[in-house]
Formats: structure tokens, sequence, C-alpha cells
């Protein structure tokens, strides 16, 4: 199940606990997850998800992307404990949207790819899921089971710091005969 399967948070912990012990000396800067969103785009690539038969993909890859964002909260307390004057951060793969046109719709669009991207960096930054994100997963009949205490988890352990990865731009509409 990859990253929707929970367990792997622990795995995870503790492979970044034994790299930290490892690299202590030799290392301060340190990021959870490199283009973490990239669960979005190439789910076996992000997040080694493969889809059962009439499952929800969106609802599994926003379910690992949460399994991430735990498991970057418990990296960077370990981090922390274990280095403390460390400086540990996230990663985004950053694609900057323009809207094709000035169309109000296609602005919106724009602002909405932007969001799906910047959403990955605002829950590590922030510590808490952004209300535009908790609006469209409602919207989308996404569900993310949460476990008692994550939201906690994510709010105490946020990064220090956001890097990125920038490729290219992209142009949205919301009129197919413009892209």
């Amino acid at each position: 199940g990859g990253w929707k399967n929970r367990k792997v948070i622990e795995f995870y912990e503790r492979y970044a606990k034994t790299v930290f012990k490892r690299y202590q000396h030799k290392v301060k800067y340190w990021m959870t997850f490199n283009e973490i969103n990239v669960v979005l785009h190439a789910p076996f690539t992000g997040g080694g998800l493969v889809f059962e038969e009439g499952e929800n993909k969106l609802n599994a890859m926003y379910q690992a992307a949460h399994h991430q964002f735990v498991a970057s909260a418990l990296a960077v307390k370990a981090g922390h404990d274990i280095i403390p004057d460390s400086k540990i951060g996230c990663m985004i793969a950053a694609t900057t949207t323009y809207p094709m046109t000035s169309k109000p719709e296609d602005v919106f669009a724009a602002m909405e790819n932007e969001r799906k991207t910047l959403f990955f960096s605002d829950v590590q930054a922030r510590g808490a899921y952004p209300g535009y994100m908790k609006r469209y997963l409602a919207e989308n009949n996404i569900e993310i089971e949460m476990a008692e205490g994550d939201e906690e988890l994510l709010k105490e352990h946020t990064v220090d710091y956001i890097g990125f990865s920038y490729y290219m731009s992209m142009a949205a509409s919301t009129d197919p005969e413009e892209l």
C-alpha cells in the first residue's frame, strides 16, 4: 500500500532517527521529503501507490500525503531532539501556473492549481490544513483518516525552511480550446 499504509510512518521515523544519529556531526541542513507533492502527479513514484480497481484514487493520494506530513513532523521532532541546532525543511516541486487569459475563470483555475501545490508546504510550515484545502477535500468527497494526535503533531513540529524545485511554468484555462 505504500504511503496509504499508516505503518510506513513508523518505518520512516526509525529511518530518520538512524540517519540523524549517523550524520549529526556532518550535516546541519536536512529535508524530510524531496518534492513531497509529486504524490499527486506520479502516485507510484511519490508515494509507492498502486491502486485497486474501483478505488478512489484521489482519496488514496491525499491519505498518503497526510501520512507523509505526519512522518515529516515526526522527523522534524527527532531531528531537533538529536541535533538541536539543525535546520529541517520541506521541499515541493514548484510549477507556477499562470492564467491563459484574463478571464476570471482562467484566473481562478490558475489560483486553484497553485493552491494544490502550496498546500503541501502550507501544512508543513504552518502546521495545519488550510481552510481552502479543507473545502476542496469536502467538495471532492475526500476523507482523510487522522489518528488522535496527528493535528497536534503537525502544529508542534513545523519545518524550519521551505525548498523547491522549479522546472517550468504552465497555463490554466477552463476552455480546452485555449490550451
